[in-house]
């Protein structure tokens, strides 16, 4: 489904998209904090809608970038695997 303007976009799609965006980026803070605090040993992200997350308040390009910021401002790559 699509949250951004044009097909899809309802009404509610702002309130959607909002609760969506909060909830993603309280997901990527949350296991960032378990991994700074070494309670977990790594962290997988999966895509989230990041139209969502600029709505919600969060303005980072993608997760590379906002992980690399909850981290201290630290140099942060990205890596893929199947």
């Amino acid at each position: 489904w699509n949250l951004g303007p044009g097909e899809g976009a309802g009404p509610d799609a702002r309130a959607r998209a909002l609760r969506a965006g909060a909830l993603a980026g309280r997901a990527i803070e949350t296991g960032a904090r378990l991994a700074l605090d070494g309670i977990v040993d790594a962290l997988v992200t999966a895509p989230i809608e990041k139209h969502a997350t600029r709505i919600a308040g969060y303005e980072y390009p993608g997760h590379t970038e906002w992980l690399a910021h909850l981290g201290g401002d630290v140099e942060a790559a990205m890596t893929a695997t199947s």
